[in-house]
């Protein structure tokens, strides 16, 4: 028997440079997509504290004080904004995948989490290898976290952007 389950792919702008209001409005849209009957909702790579754009239109010199402040608003896995997303997660009982600027130990990772409607971590993981000018800011993975996991809406994995490439 084939089940029908109804996803939500956000498509929306963060707070800018502010991951404590990314996190408040990403609860705000995981509380609408469950109320519009999504079991899965979906954010971008990067959506805390946003993509690192400046990087596109700048050059190397000129970055130095956006890699600053960005660096800044990185987010631990373990942090605030992650618990807000998880209680969230739980309150509403959807599954929420995002991406975010996790900040470890003296580097920044472009990583993603996975979490169940119960609100359990089911995947963290970081991108393998940051594209071309993402690796001024940001370290890569090494692949152990690659998973695919049992959930609430069935198995789900994720990529970020251009992983299926290499």
């Amino acid at each position: 028997m084939d089940t029908v389950v109804k996803v939500a792919a956000v498509q929306a702008e963060p707070v800018w440079w502010d991951s404590a209001a990314t996190a408040d409005k990403t609860v705000a849209l995981v509380g609408q997509a469950a109320a519009e009957g999504a079991k899965l909702v979906a954010f971008p790579e990067l959506w805390i504290p946003g993509y690192p754009g400046f990087m596109l239109t700048l050059n190397q010199a000129e970055t130095l004080p956006y890699i600053i402040k960005y660096r800044q608003q990185g987010v631990a896995a373990d942090g605030p904004e992650v618990d807000k997303i998880r209680a969230a997660a739980k309150e509403h009982g959807i599954a929420v995948a995002f991406g975010y600027a996790e900040r470890a130990g003296g580097t920044l990772y472009m990583s993603q989490m996975l979490v169940d409607a119960d609100g359990e971590v089911k995947i963290r993981r970081r991108k393998l290898k940051p594209t071309r000018f993402e690796r001024e800011l940001f370290g890569q993975g090494d692949g152990s976290d690659l998973q695919v996991a049992q959930t609430s809406v069935g198995r789900v994995g994720a990529l970020n952007c251009a992983e299926n490439l290499q």
